[in-house]
């Protein structure tokens, strides 16, 4: 008994030991995070806010200057806490799209464990900046969960965890407002590990722990990444079988795929409150019968957007409302700094014999080919072929993966440095610096001519402006002047000088550190604060302008129009068009919408909708009086329409609608046809 009890003190005394030394990387992480996120706490009646104004992307002129948390997530999270501090639970939403299931809206998130946490202690606009600071934290806290369990020391760890949550797909994302494609990913890391650790131990209880994170994953609201975590997972599966299988009896082949079933249907189970509704909702939205592949290969990463990985501005940039690529500027942006690229690089030539290197390369080049969308040939048959591709658009967002691969790799080219390196290992990291220092002289040559040709780059730009103004005009409304297009020329040409600099200082610093380490020039522990640092400063350089916040009473005020509605409280709807108040800020207002923003909207209502007549010249107008819209909102007089203005100021026309049905009625005849036929009829 004293002989167990001894044993027992030693163990507690060697796990002491092991978590103070992971103590103070997992402070530093959240002391980090805190830092990223200073003007939420200096800030604290200010929420996360994305300022743009009319931003060419693309081709496409931004006219409504918002993010999605100030457009959706916001008003959702309003609603959702405004009824749960009511002691109701928010089944139905009555105020945009003429009612809809909210219980169904998976973005929405209602009962996401953190939101009812902080929705419990926050008002709900405080809720997206403590949330973003905590979540980054947590992503980079997994990351080091997971880099330390595969085998990397406490600081190549801690340079992964960083590489990871301040990495150009998360923060990007934040800057955006695509909230739950942040809180979805950062799980990625911890499913990983405890997937891992169950497939290890040939646990099913793992697995079932497994399956409660993917339920995290799930209920945080963006289903896609949650598939491509499933995806990943089955890839690490058969990886696993494909390199033991000479160990394996069919016994353990049946119980590897056990516990991935058992962490899929747990996962499904525990969000099944959320998932179920919102897959019955979805077989009646525009998304039921899926996706053409046009649609869902908008977004696709392309082969010139690899080179934001090493020039983040080379296309430009919403924080100077610079961009001028052709896709969404937050789902391309997945710049990630230039010593993880190398280190990556290192790892994958020194460490292939590592079975986890091994799986992360491959996860990262499939990740990476996927991402590619149309601009691959493998991706349409991914699209055809494998079940639930067909249901989701922007691939690009499976970057989350190569993003969380590269992150790993990194942090094992950085171990693979700290390590005693034999003669042929130095001649051939010797070979990647030279490579690079030419590589650095090329960019020098490069800059040269750029910065001497700049009056015919110039040139050149302003008339891919011009031939993009044109090719557009008429297709987007408040389209600028052809000058703002030309305006920004100059701007990109300047953001792009200062990238390529950096970019030679960043390979020159890269070479210099891993150079001063092979020769034995500094001590370990100064390697790692260097490597640590030079990535983290290389991050913060160009993300943390990404993070801005504002008071959410300057962003919701109240037009007076919507003041003179409100005065009116009876049971009916309103229906707004052209330059008014943007969609959803109805929910803050209480005052019931025929429209509004959501990605999964009713099929059917979609279509009733857009059968509404021109308000103009047209005095009937069957569905608006069927939808119950008693005032209609423009930025535009409307003649000989049939309606009675009842309000303008201020470049603002309030109409009423005097042939406004009531939300229900009883009818004294009917007849059966179908949709087309009742369309036509009504």
């Amino acid at each position: 008994m004293k002989k167990n009890k001894n044993i027992f003190i030693l163990k507690e005394s060697i796990m002491d030991n092991r978590y103070r030394d992971d103590l103070l990387p997992i402070l530093c992480l959240f002391f980090l995070s805190s830092i990223f996120f200073w003007k939420i706490i200096v800030t604290p009646y200010s929420m996360v806010y994305f300022s743009w104004s009319d931003i060419l992307l693309g081709t496409n002129i931004v006219s409504q200057f918002y993010d999605d948390v100030t457009l959706f997530f916001y008003p959702a999270f309003y609603f959702a806490n405004e009824l749960f501090r009511g002691n109701g639970i928010p089944l139905w939403n009555s105020y945009i799209n003429s009612g809809y299931p909210f219980i169904a809206d998976i973005q929405a998130a209602m009962f996401y464990p953190f939101h009812i946490f902080l929705g419990s202690i926050l008002p709900a606009y405080l809720i997206f900046g403590y949330s973003y600071l905590l979540h980054i934290f947590l992503a980079g806290f997994f990351m080091y969960l997971l880099t330390k369990y595969i085998g990397l020391d406490r600081f190549s760890s801690l340079g992964s965890a960083i590489i990871f949550m301040f990495s150009g797909f998360l923060i990007a994302n934040v800057y955006v407002g695509q909230y739950t494609v942040v809180t979805s990913s950062i799980w990625i890391p911890l499913i990983f590990l405890v997937f891992m650790i169950a497939v290890n131990k040939k646990s099913l209880f793992y697995g079932s722990i497994t399956g409660i994170f993917l339920g995290f994953q799930i209920l945080a609201g963006h289903t896609q990444i949650p598939f491509y975590t499933i995806f990943a997972l089955i890839l690490y599966l058969l990886f696993r079988y494909a390199i033991t299988i000479k160990e394996l009896n069919f016994d353990h082949g049946i119980k590897l795929i056990s516990i991935f079933i058992l962490a899929v249907s747990f996962g499904v189970l525990l969000s099944a409150i959320q998932f179920f509704p919102a897959f019955e909702f979805s077989k009646y939205s525009t998304r039921a019968s899926g996706i053409s592949y046009d649609f869902a290969t908008s977004s696709s990463f392309s082969i010139k957007s690899i080179g934001t990985y090493f020039l983040p501005n080379l296309f430009g940039n919403l924080s100077d409302n610079s961009y001028w690529n052709i896709g969404r500027w937050g789902e391309l942006y997945q710049y990630m700094g230039i010593l993880p690229l190398i280190l990556t690089l290192i790892a994958i030539w020194f460490k292939r014999d590592n079975k986890f290197v091994i799986f992360f390369s491959i996860l990262s080049f499939f990740s990476f080919l996927l991402a590619l969308g149309s601009n691959s040939p493998i991706y349409w048959l991914v699209w055809k072929f494998i079940p639930g591709f067909d249901m989701f658009r922007v691939p690009s967002r499976i970057l989350v993966l190569f993003t969380f691969s590269v992150s790993i790799l990194s942090g094992f080219g950085f171990n693979f440095l700290k390590e005693n390196h034999n003669l042929h290992e130095i001649t051939n990291i010797n070979k990647i610096l030279k490579t690079l220092m030419v590589a650095s002289i090329f960019l020098g040559i490069i800059i040269l001519f750029y910065y001497f040709g700049r009056e015919y780059i110039i040139s050149f730009g302003r008339d891919i402006a011009t031939q993009k103004y044109f090719d557009s005009y008429g297709k987007f409304p408040l389209h600028p002047p052809l000058d703002y297009f030309l305006s920004k020329v100059d701007l990109i040409f300047t953001n792009i000088l200062y990238d390529l600099l950096f970019l030679i200082f960043l390979i020159v610093g890269s070479i210099g550190i891993i150079k001063s380490q092979i020769n034995k020039k500094i001590k370990i522990n100064h390697f790692n604060a260097i490597v640590i640092f030079f990535i983290l400063s290389n991050l913060w350089f160009y993300h943390m302008e990404f993070i801005d916040t504002e008071n959410p009473n300057e962003i919701y005020y109240e037009p007076e129009y919507v003041t003179f509605i409100k005065e009116d409280p009876g049971l009916h709807r309103i229906f707004k068009f052209g330059n008014v108040y943007p969609n959803n800020f109805q929910i803050l207002y209480e005052i019931n919408d025929v429209g509004g923003y959501n990605p999964l909207n009713i099929a059917h209502y979609s279509e009733f909708l857009s059968n509404i007549h021109p308000l103009s010249n047209n005095d009937n107008h069957p569905i608006l009086s069927l939808l119950n819209v008693k005032y209609i909102i423009t930025s535009e007089e409307l003649k000989h329409s049939g309606f009675k203005l009842v309000y303008k100021r201020n470049g603002s026309y309030v109409y009423e609608n005097e042939q406004v049905l009531p939300k229900a009625f009883v009818v004294c005849k009917s007849e059966l046809m179908d949709s087309q036929d009742i369309l036509s009829q009504l």
